[in-house]
């Protein structure tokens, strides 16, 4: 094979691998909107919304850092209601919400292109 086959293949997998995340995370904040809507919730909650969703525990918390990032959701402590980090949240003892900017994306007044509706 020529350089131009491996560079189409690997374009190809790179664009198959792109939508599968797009996909999941359409997954994950069609979930969190319609079973959570804008309360708080766990995010051990979340994982019992999403099993045999073929989404694993690494991709899950992924896509909530994917999510945090892009402020379409927060993570706070249930206690101490200090904001913490999703990565750094506790399943159990840690709360994440859907943000203004979430419902925006969901209902969508704010495209979002690395997200599949």
């Amino acid at each position: 094979m020529n350089l131009d086959t491996e560079q189409l293949k690997k374009k190809a997998m790179e664009q198959v691998i792109a939508a599968e995340a797009r996909r999941k995370r359409g997954i994950i904040i069609r979930t969190i909107a319609l079973v959570f809507k804008t309360r708080w919730f766990k995010i051990a909650d979340l994982k019992a919304a999403i099993s045999g969703r073929d989404i694993d525990d690494s991709e899950l918390y992924d896509i909530l850092d994917y999510f945090e990032d892009k402020g379409i959701i927060r993570a706070r402590n249930e206690l101490t209601k200090n904001p913490v980090e999703v990565l750094d949240a506790d399943q159990e003892d840690d709360e994440v919400k859907l943000t203004s900017k979430g419902t925006d994306v969901i209902q969508f007044s704010i495209p979002e292109p690395g997200i599949d509706l």
